[in-house]
């Protein structure tokens, strides 16, 4: 069986090749990729080696679904295809829209070898032979299309960046790292990557519960590998904890100063939060970094944020911070916001509505000293400190 070359239509021309569209409704993929050439156009006679090289692509959208074959030679009327005439070993795997299209053929990626590719579902277990893969749909723990797989001869549980972290070393092993090191890197990593998807988090943690896996290793993609049974059990333990982000008695402030009048605010309300009886983290984005503020926010229980007014706002570190957390959405905090200001003071409004935006749990009102604070206003400072100290604690027991 031919097909018409008047049929397939010029999509994009690249440096070294073009990319074709062939639509048909009549044809099954199969029937189709069986046939491994195109004629020539039935009205003008042009031949398919005047349209077509070695190297093209061929979009095949077929009724039962669609295909990318690659040109690897055309002569006359004849087109060879990585997936012409005779060929036992299609792929059936999906391109597009699983929910509804199912298996679809596509040749392997980057070399043009055809491989035969299984499409899993998760809780499949696999034979191979040798061994057995059992796979676990794990979508948005980080990517669309994260999934863990574990490997039953090793026990070990291959998890893509799920249990991973940004570290890198000598050390293969989480146990062979300062125990410090490893719990603080840890927790940066789901700070910083995983904390606004605790949905999805869930659902993985629920769905490694049910498959009840004895696992004696667990390797991310980054990061160290986790291999004691205390491991093992604490970075999953974490992952639910952090998930639930349950508040702390620890309050971490927030601030940046121009000309130091904020910086003496912050350091009053740290003694205030101390007084108050809890832990008290004072963070000038001056020397911090906002991943840092994240992985501090990620198991704290209340967050104060100031700035100096600068332009009608807050200074541009401060909206770096809050804008970059905010996106990571920390929830279960109590909140507020303070800062000097010299005419208009905008910067503590602006950041006490961001607060409330994110829906957190904002005491009183914005505080706020004109010029360098005094005495009276540092006094305000230590109660204002002492209130988010009374607020939190109190959110400990509901």
């Amino acid at each position: 069986m031919a097909y018409n070359i008047a049929n397939l239509t010029l999509l994009q021309t690249g440096a070294n090749a073009r990319l074709y569209e062939y639509t048909t409704t009549a044809d099954t993929l199969a029937t189709v990729l069986a046939s491994g050439y195109f004629g020539k156009d039935s009205t003008t006679g042009q031949q398919s080696s005047s349209m077509l090289a070695a190297g093209d692509q061929i979009i095949v959208s077929a009724s039962d679904g669609q295909a990318i074959i690659r040109v690897d030679t055309v002569s006359g009327t004849t087109v060879t295809t990585e997936m012409g005439a005779g060929e036992a070993q299609w792929v059936s795997a999906p391109i597009m829209n699983i929910a509804t299209s199912g298996g679809l053929f596509i040749p392997a990626p980057f070399d043009g070898v055809i491989r035969r590719v299984k499409l899993v579902t998760n809780g499949e277990t696999l034979d191979i032979g040798s061994d057995k893969l059992t796979f676990a749909d794990t979508k948005m723990c980080h990517w669309p299309d994260s999934m863990v797989t574990y490997q039953h001869s090793r026990q070990v549980l291959y998890t893509q960046d799920a249990f991973g972290m940004h570290l890198a070393g000598l050390e293969r092993y989480a146990d062979e790292y300062d125990r410090t090191i490893i719990d603080y890197e840890a927790a940066k990593y789901y700070a910083n990557i995983l904390m606004h998807l605790t949905s999805f988090i869930n659902k993985t943690l629920e769905k490694l519960t049910a498959l009840n896996l004895d696992i004696a290793m667990i390797a991310p993609d980054h990061g160290p590998i986790w291999r004691t049974p205390e491991d093992i059990a604490g970075i999953i333990g974490s992952y639910a904890k952090w998930a639930a982000q349950e508040p702390t008695d620890k309050v971490v402030v927030v601030y940046d100063s121009m000309w130091g009048s904020t910086a003496k605010m912050a350091r009053a309300i740290g003694e205030g939060l101390f007084a108050g009886g809890v832990k008290a983290k004072l963070m000038s984005m001056s020397a911090c970094h906002r991943s840092d503020v994240v992985t501090e926010i990620l198991d704290a229980g209340g967050l104060v944020v100031g700035s100096a007014t600068m332009n009608n706002n807050m200074q541009p570190s401060l909206a770096d911070v809050i804008t970059y957390t905010g996106g990571l959405k920390p929830r279960n905090l109590v909140a507020g916001a303070f800062g000097s200001y010299g005419w208009s003071g905008e910067a503590s409004k602006n950041l006490q509505k961001w607060l409330t935006d994110l829906g957190l749990n904002v005491i009183g009102d914005p505080l706020k000293v004109n010029y360098v604070p005094k005495a009276e206003d540092l006094a305000q400072c230590r109660q204002f400190g002492i209130d988010i100290a009374q607020a939190t604690l109190a959110s400990l027991k509901n």
